[in-house]
């Protein structure tokens, strides 16, 4: 599982900036890659090389996924003030051992539940990570087939 942590290393050892800085273009991703390889300067152009596109970058931040967690979890929430409303669900045992079970379970749920969000979300941004890393690393190896 790729993390941002990991696609900055990437561009750091190609000598590009981290992506928070904005996507490299095609002359800066052309340059990296004849300076790695020690080509002169008429091997690579920069039509050679596709650049990031928003919609690839879209996806590999945390805040892109914030507005949906918040909002699963919000729901989440709602659900668990309903089930724990001591006045509908509790009745007249809201101070019993078994309201706490009860309250305990319904925590657990809760927690079940937005962990499993959490872990889509994740995983939809490890996915989003990985085919930004494939694109970059296909940079390394169209330049490569010059060689």
């Amino acid at each position: 599982m790729y993390t941002q942590y990991d696609l900055d290393n990437l561009l750091s050892s190609y000598n590009l900036p981290s992506l928070s800085q904005g996507a490299p273009g095609q002359r800066a991703i052309r340059d990296a890659m004849r300076d790695m390889f020690g080509f002169s300067q008429d091997i690579l152009t920069k039509d050679l090389f596709t650049t990031i596109s928003q919609s690839q970058l879209y996806g590999t931040m945390g805040k892109d996924y914030s507005p949906g967690i918040q909002s699963n979890i919000s729901q989440f929430t709602g659900d668990l003030m309903k089930q724990l409303d001591v006045g509908g669900v509790a009745g007249g045992f809201a101070d019993s051992s078994q309201y706490r079970g009860y309250e305990t379970g319904v925590r657990d749920e809760y927690g079940r539940n937005a962990l499993d969000v959490l872990s889509q979300f994740q995983g939809a941004k490890s996915n989003k990570l990985s085919a930004l890393m494939d694109h970059i690393q296909g940079w390394k190896e169209t330049a490569s087939s010059f060689v």
